[in-house]
């Protein structure tokens, strides 16, 4: 097996706009540095699995979403977030369920567009885990349930800019919620959506403040999509959330090397 042609990587590490953009923190740079270290190795794996690096399997579901905000300072961005959605909950780094590892949740705002794979300069997307920083990741892996997605708190594990409020992290948090009929979590989440239990809430926390309700979003059932034409990214940030952080700096080079990977013939 070949190595991919990986000639995109490094333009992909700087599609973050720098016109309006905060500047780089060395922190920021040396995740970009350690991204496109791994981006090969990243490439190889996507080629070696036909699929995604990480995140292989999953399930994407139509989800409203409902602003709860009270906070008048967050209110617009709960409101411009509210509409539809595209989540996908997925596996980390298995393909089969079993063994421990940390669940996905990704999510993109897509307001009153319809639902698809392809990507709108309005859409935002917000991808998260459960484990809330990446030297946690150890302890993350045995404490997440790893079988079932509604039983899970996911973390952005990295922080965001937001004009006027600064830097902002994200969790999403299952409604409270009986355990649902089902073999695997997939199915499980099947059960919860046509009994209208599967309901996640999105909460944000400041720099020294508390979490704050955000938004509802309520899964609505399967999405009938082209998994391998959704491509989730925290740099489609069409609604203004920056990513920023270590974490969010690596993924530049790190998802487009995994996209490379995956479609290369």
């Amino acid at each position: 097996m070949h190595a991919p042609d990986l000639a995109e990587i490094p333009a992909a590490a700087n599609t973050e706009p720098k016109a309006s953009a905060p500047s780089t923190t060395a922190v920021e740079r040396l995740g970009r540095a350690a991204g496109l270290l791994l981006a090969p190795v990243v490439a190889l794996a996507a080629r070696a699995r036909q699929g995604r690096a990480l995140h292989l399997t999953g399930t994407v579901c139509a989800a409203e979403v409902i602003a709860t905000a009270e906070d008048p300072l967050l209110m617009p961005l709960a409101h411009r977030l509210a509409g539809a959605a595209v989540v996908r909950m997925s596996g980390g780094m298995w393909r089969h369920p079993g063994p421990p590892e940390v669940l996905g949740c990704a999510i993109r705002f897509r307001g009153d567009r319809p639902l698809g794979p392809l990507v709108a300069p309005e859409d935002q997307d917000l991808l998260l885990a459960t484990t809330r920083r990446l030297w946690l990741l150890v302890p993350a892996m045995l404490r997440t349930r790893v079988g079932d997605y509604l039983h899970n708190t996911y973390f952005s594990a990295s922080p965001f800019e937001l004009p006027g409020i600064g830097r902002v992290e994200f969790r999403v948090a299952p409604a409270p919620a009986a355990v649902q009929p089902g073999d695997t979590r997939d199915e499980r989440l099947a059960a919860a959506m046509r009994s209208g239990v599967a309901r996640l809430r999105l909460e944000v926390k400041r720099e020294r403040r508390r979490w704050q309700s955000l938004c509802d979003i309520r899964l609505r059932g399967h999405l009938e999509i082209d998994e391998e034409e959704l491509h989730y990214t925290p740099f489609h940030m069409g609604q203004d959330l920056r990513p920023r952080g270590f974490i969010n700096a690596l993924r530049a080079a790190v998802y487009t090397a995994s996209k490379v990977g995956r479609t290369r013939t």
